[in-house]
């Protein structure tokens, strides 16, 4: 036996643990980062929802962009200000938001860009008008450190 055949089974092994290696490590990795990214959009949803400006801010990308389907896109400094707007409505009792909800969520990863695509149904009243309506939208995320942040928004009224 030549010192060659000793070589070719570990070298064999170690291929092997390699791929095997690489697919779990690749699996193990996504799954990870679409629970954290799915964590992080609850916590964006309900930062929404209860009007929590400071959370909000820190949420998004120094260029973030949001687009309503019935708007021009906006940047985060508009944004900030149409939520300071929709926060003294709640707190003037002038809108009411009776539930806010993300349905049919589709999460794909691009490395460290997620894209995350959902039915949004909101229920509220505002200036004593009762609404019920539905949005789909379309986020884009992004991984900035080892936290995600939204960098771009877009809705489509459904009802």
């Amino acid at each position: 036996m030549n010192k060659h055949t000793y070589l070719k089974p570990i070298g064999i092994l170690l291929s092997l643990l390699w791929f095997a290696s690489t697919g779990a490590c690749k699996k193990e990795n996504t799954l990870e980062a679409e629970r954290a990214l799915l964590e992080r959009v609850d916590q964006f949803n309900t930062a929404f929802k209860e009007s929590n400006l400071v959370t909000l801010e820190s949420m998004v990308t120094e260029n973030y962009q949001h687009t309503n389907g019935n708007g021009k896109p906006i940047g985060k400094t508009d944004w900030l200000a149409y939520l300071e707007k929709r926060e003294s409505e709640i707190k003037n009792g002038t809108l009411t938001i009776h539930q806010y909800e993300m349905l049919d969520v589709q999460l794909t990863l691009f490395g460290e860009v997620g894209v995350v695509t959902s039915k949004i149904s909101v229920q509220s009243t505002n200036m004593g008008a009762y609404r019920e309506n539905e949005y789909r939208t379309t986020n884009v995320w992004v991984k900035d450190g080892k936290s995600w942040k939204r960098a771009a928004f877009h809705d489509g009224k459904i009802r």
